[in-house]
């Protein structure tokens, strides 16, 4: 690809031009635009803590608020993001975003994908006095 130094021109150049961000010492393509004033939103929240995860080797899910919300089972919105990790707890902040990666037994981090544990979290959020056939039926 070149040098050390060509590439981090490349980089500077293209923070620059406001294609990428920084998010830490790593650049980040916007992956959003907000559509009304077309300017672009940072990256979500699940991206980043699937990049901490990759970066640190741990893996992490939502919580069952969060969860919940994003499959559209609550319209509840927790105030701070929590996500579940088999790694230590800590706060997350960056720039205006900040979230919570709090330390997990491993039976509430279920094998399998992102979607199926993310399900398992919410189902388990709810109780089982609320799960009834609307939230079974949700798409």
């Amino acid at each position: 690809m070149g040098s050390r130094a060509a590439l981090d021109q490349s980089l500077f150049r293209l923070v620059q031009g406001g294609e990428i961000q920084r998010l830490g010492a790593r650049p980040v393509p916007f992956s959003r635009m907000n559509e009304r004033p077309n300017i672009p939103l940072g990256p979500h929240l699940d991206d980043i803590a699937e990049a901490l995860g990759r970066q640190t080797g741990i893996r992490g899910v939502p919580s069952g608020a969060v969860a919940a919300n994003r499959l559209g089972l609550s319209t509840q919105v927790p105030a701070i993001p929590v996500y579940l990790s088999d790694g230590r707890t800590r706060q997350v902040r960056i720039s205006t975003m900040a979230f919570q990666i709090r330390h997990a037994a491993p039976k509430e981090l279920p094998a399998g994908s992102r979607t199926i544990a993310m399900v398992f979290q919410a189902l388990r959020h709810l109780g089982q006095a609320n799960v009834d056939d609307p939230v079974v039926g949700q798409p």
